[in-house]
């Protein structure tokens, strides 16, 4: 196989397992569809690269300031990709993406997997956005001594963590310690002004939980006249032209991400001539499960995506 062809269908398939997307959950006859498995099966074909693993760094003063970071010994680019996890702001773990971190960075690809500060009554958006920084300062720094001159970003993530990857690389893109080559959202909130999360059983936690990420109480009664701070925290506002190209993937049945947040990203990024993909998922919800010729298409789009960003 064609080595670069090989390393697009490794990366692809390593990011889509990492948010829980497995071919074993759209049809139990198949066969179980793991980084694992795709590792020793294809092992024959490619010798791995190796690479550094530094797990746990500190990259700033609080306790959840940690990241693990993959260093390849062979390097396929300058490029760093920057995993941020999901869990509605106020939960998750770096852990989901180290299985994905190892096979990027096994095939050249400096990666690597963040926590930050959960979001809470002392902690906002922007503080979450100012660890972010914190943390890109702090990874082109540390590899500065094995030669690696850091020049572009890839920022992915599923749901909160697609949220923060959309919203760093639009609103922060001219802060950012690193140009931001591309970002990729796996079922991330583009609009926190929609109507959809604000009704229905989880409206009370919508609630509370956007009340910590503007840093004020918001309420049924004051959202109007709180609506530019939640349009200050929506990736959907910060679009311009000189936004970095987007690969968005969402589920058309998603209960918890109304599926216009990504629409309506989609149509804000055609109007800015921005390069963009917009892959849905016609029968998936939010975790993306049910659509298995979808997979197979996503799989070849984000490796592909990937490769010529970096």
């Amino acid at each position: 196989m064609n080595k670069k062809l090989f390393i697009i269908s490794l990366l692809s398939l390593s990011l889509i397992c990492s948010c829980g997307i497995r071919k074993q959950d759209v049809s139990s006859n198949s066969s179980s569809l793991t980084t694992s498995n795709i590792s020793s099966s294809s092992s024959s074909k490619e010798a791995p690269i190796l690479y550094d693993e530094k797990v746990d760094l500190s990259y700033g003063e609080y306790e959840r300031n940690k990241l693990n970071l993959y260093i390849p010994k062979n390097k396929a680019s300058n490029g760093l990709v920057l995993f941020i996890h999901g869990g509605a702001w106020i939960s998750g773990d770096k852990k989901d993406y180290y299985d994905s971190c190892k096979i990027y960075s096994s095939y050249g690809y400096l990666s690597a997997t963040m926590n930050y500060r959960y979001a809470s009554e002392d902690v906002t958006c922007e503080d979450i956005l100012n660890d972010i920084t914190s943390a890109i300062t702090f990874i082109k720094d540390y590899v500065s001594s094995y030669d690696i001159d850091v020049d572009g970003l890839m920022l992915g993530g599923h749901s909160a963590g697609g949220h923060l990857s959309l919203l760093y690389g639009y609103k922060c893109k001219d802060i950012s310690p690193v140009p931001v080559k591309g970002i990729i959202s796996l079922a991330g909130p583009t609009d926190l002004t929609h109507k959809s999360y604000y009704t229905g059983e989880t409206k009370d936690l919508a609630y509370k939980i956007f009340s910590y990420l503007i840093g004020e109480t918001l309420s049924e009664e004051n959202k109007e006249s709180k609506r530019r701070l939640l349009e200050n925290i929506s990736p959907l506002y910060y679009v311009s032209s000189s936004c970095a190209p987007t690969l968005i993937v969402q589920g058309d049945e998603d209960l918890i991400v109304n599926c216009e947040n990504s629409y309506f990203l989609a149509d804000k990024l055609k109007e800015n001539n921005v390069p963009y993909e917009l892959i849905i998922f016609p029968h998936s919800g939010h975790m993306l499960m049910g659509d298995e010729e979808k997979l197979n298409e996503t799989y070849s789009k984000i490796g592909s995506f990937i490769v010529a960003a970096l």
